[in-house]
């Protein structure tokens, strides 16, 4: 594990539980049926021939967690030939010794905008009756639209109940410092919630995707969720910190972020995003951009998630790295290790500044924008004045819990004076 290498010793008891020889083993029985299924494909015969005419077949294996994608003219094509496909799995396997529960298999069929959708199955017995509207693979739940309408609201009821027993320790009177309680907040919760998020996050400023029209293509690809989705998103994530701050339910989410130094949802999918695409450019394709052969590249989030991450991150990332690298042969020659470590922390660090750069962006235009506004009894409370950035929270980190939230109330101004309380039309 990270380079640390133990001696040799027999396990006589099978795999370690968490062990990576487990997936490496399990290759040697997967890999085989994988590769005969493919080639059954390819067979050209009366029995195969429902396979021969599809459109597009793919196979996507992760240890026992086997996914076909099938596309043909018709949901009766695609059922036959997920029978055809899981049968010859099944006469496969058994020649290793290997079983297959039929009754664990789900199936979901794709639907187009406005089409009904189709619970039929394939023919298979011990099968479940109906197709599934959604389905889990891998942690991501995949609806038959494909808007990620469902992995959202999976995610949040994860998360809700990450929360109910970070509430059971805390309130706002007692219970463990609010600098604790964000670090808990950012460790257990935040994960939650951006799991897996460059799969259906394609990125912050919608006006950078858009087309001549004006309009984001996020808002008309599957691939990427609607902004809808990332509104409730945000929403959930102002309640949570409102909960474990103390901070009253009409308190401003965007004054409250700037208090306690957390990004928004949207802003910090972004890093993670970008991150992710600039450490997946220079893997895979070092450093260039991937080529664009997809129907409509110039739309695609993906692709323009890839191009933002390449100009914003990866680039000023390797520019940094070479200076650093003239700098530092000087005493001494870099390894290879070496020079991809300090990039992937260049590409972090990047990122990470290009976060707080947003978020002061948007905390100035908030601030505009509220001036504006006459509904607010207190239009410049303490909090709304400076800057975004972590040295608004360090005023909070040595105080009790219920000292905290005290002066959080008295910055954010919804507080429980009289005049705050008439305001909420509290009687």
């Amino acid at each position: 594990m990270q380079g640390a290498v133990s001696k040799k010793f027999w396990v006589n008891i099978g795999i370690p539980q968490g062990s990576p020889l487990s997936p490496i083993l399990f290759l040697f029985f997967s890999i085989p049926l994988l590769e005969k299924l493919k080639a059954e494909q390819g067979l050209v015969s009366n029995e195969n021939a429902v396979l021969y005419q599809l459109k597009q077949f793919l196979i996507a294996a992760f240890v026992d967690d086997i996914t076909f994608l099938i596309v043909s003219d018709s949901v009766e094509r695609d059922n036959k030939a997920a029978e055809k496909l899981y049968k010859a799995l099944v006469a496969f396997a058994e020649m290793d010794g290997t079983e297959f529960s039929a009754d664990k298999t789900q199936v979901m069929h794709l639907c187009k905008p406005g089409q009904k959708f189709n619970d039929s199955m394939p023919n298979v017995a011990d099968m479940p009756k109906k197709a599934k509207k959604a389905i889990k693979i891998l942690g991501l739940w995949l609806d038959h639209r494909l808007t990620w309408e469902t992995h959202v609201e999976e995610i949040l009821k994860k998360a809700r109940r990450k929360m109910f027993t970070l509430r059971r320790i805390s309130g706002s009177t007692f219970g463990a410092e609010i600098k604790k309680l964000r670090d808990r907040y950012t460790s257990a919760i935040l994960p939650i919630i951006s799991y897996a998020c460059p799969v259906w996050f394609a990125g912050y400023d919608a006006r950078k995707y858009c087309d001549k029209t004006g309009k984001s293509p996020s808002a008309k690809s599957p691939l990427s969720i609607s902004l809808k989705l990332v509104k409730k998103l945000e929403s959930e994530h102002n309640y949570f910190l409102k909960q474990l701050s103390g901070a009253y339910a009409m308190t401003n989410g965007f004054i409250l972020l700037k208090e306690l130094a957390v990004p928004t949802i949207a802003v910090f999918l972004t890093r993670l995003v970008r991150t992710y695409w600039a450490q997946v450019l220079e893997a895979r394709h070092g450093g260039r951009m991937s080529k664009r052969n997809l129907v409509y590249p110039d739309k695609h989030p993906y692709w323009l998630a890839e191009a933002d991450a390449h100009v914003n991150v990866l680039i000023p990332a390797k520019i940094r790295l070479q200076s650093w690298l003239e700098l530092s042969e000087r005493r001494r020659p870099v390894d290879e290790d070496a020079k991809c470590r300090k990039l992937k922390g260049l590409i972090k660090s990047i990122a990470e500044n290009l976060l707080t750069d947003q978020m002061q962006a948007d905390w100035v235009v908030f601030v505009n924008l509220r001036s504006c506004e006459a509904r607010y009894f207190n239009k410049t409370p303490p909090a709304v004045r400076g800057t975004w950035g972590e040295h608004n929270f360090k005023i909070y980190e040595e105080l009790l819990k219920a000292q905290s939230t005290i002066l959080l109330h008295c910055r954010t101004g919804i507080n429980g004076l009289n005049a705050c309380l008439n305001f909420m039309s509290f009687k």
